[in-house]
């Protein structure tokens, strides 16, 4: 993690910084603290559109997935406010609460490795997003399966994922197939989502038993643990994390919250 101040005097520069920690030392996420808290939206919003054009190529909404008319080219709104509907009926991202640790490449085609969460209004109390490293959760899936070896009936939860292919779906992408687990040198992907795991009608039975112990896990042995990183942005603050190296979610929200979130392709 590498946590910097944001610079206004010479944008490139510092975008290409930030480019350069991704590209080069395999950085896992950035937190940029703005200088200034009293930023309007409009100022946030154009301080970061240009940033990113040299850190990144972003991406464009996805309409179907992200159908609300409010949502801009580039931008989506990721925000909790009081809900006129029921719970149950809103996409998770706009509940109360905790986020399932989870990734955002799962029913993407497009791939992007960057995504970036800037804050335009926290959450008074709570609201942190968490991260933790695929190296860590693979550690401690090995460590885990270490455990149980002498026990013939165990199945070693690592031998479950790697290499192993589920579907994926979305409003707008119906049976996205990824592997849970893969090695990527000189690091491990995971391209994991519950929700979506869940709503594909093509995974098999054994499909879902891993679905539903590798959740077990997650929820379990990292975010009943504390083992992750929790991280409260403040107005005009943002985390930039490489979608590939870890694994990302949020604390349950107690008050409004208001996130703006993009996807970028990094460039090289």
């Amino acid at each position: 993690m590498t946590e910097i101040m944001l610079k206004t005097n010479n944008i490139e520069a510092f975008g290409n910084h930030i480019k350069e920690l991704f590209v080069n030392k395999h950085q896992e996420y950035v937190i940029i603290r703005a200088i200034d808290p009293d930023m309007s939206y409009d100022d946030i919003m154009k301080y970061y559109t240009q940033l990113n054009q040299y850190i990144g190529a972003m991406i464009r909404v996805d309409k179907l997935k992200y159908n609300e008319l409010d949502q801009e080219d580039y931008w989506v709104n990721v925000q909790y406010d009081i809900p006129s509907a029921k719970t149950s009926e809103l996409k998770p991202w706009k509940r109360d609460e905790h986020l399932k640790l989870h990734t955002d490449n799962t029913v993407s085609s497009q791939n992007a490795n960057l995504t970036e969460l800037v804050c335009i209004y926290p959450c008074k109390y709570s609201g942190l997003t968490t991260v933790i490293s695929n190296t860590l959760v693979v550690e401690l899936i090995q460590y885990i399966d270490s455990l149980h070896q002498t026990n013939t009936a165990y199945i070693p939860l690592f031998d479950q994922l790697i290499g192993r292919e589920i579907y994926f779906s979305s409003d707008s992408i119906n049976h996205h197939k990824r592997q849970i687990l893969e090695y990527n040198h000189p690091y491990y992907k995971i391209s994991f989502n519950y929700t979506q795991a869940i709503k594909s009608d093509k995974n098999t039975l054994d499909d879902i038993a891993i679905i539903e112990r590798f959740n077990e896990f997650l929820e379990e042995k990292i975010i009943h643990s504390h083992l992750m990183d929790e991280i409260k942005l403040g107005v005009g603050d943002a985390l930039i994390f490489n979608d590939d190296m870890i694994i990302h979610g949020r604390r349950s929200v107690i008050g409004p919250r208001y996130y703006k979130k993009c996807g970028m392709f990094l460039k090289m």
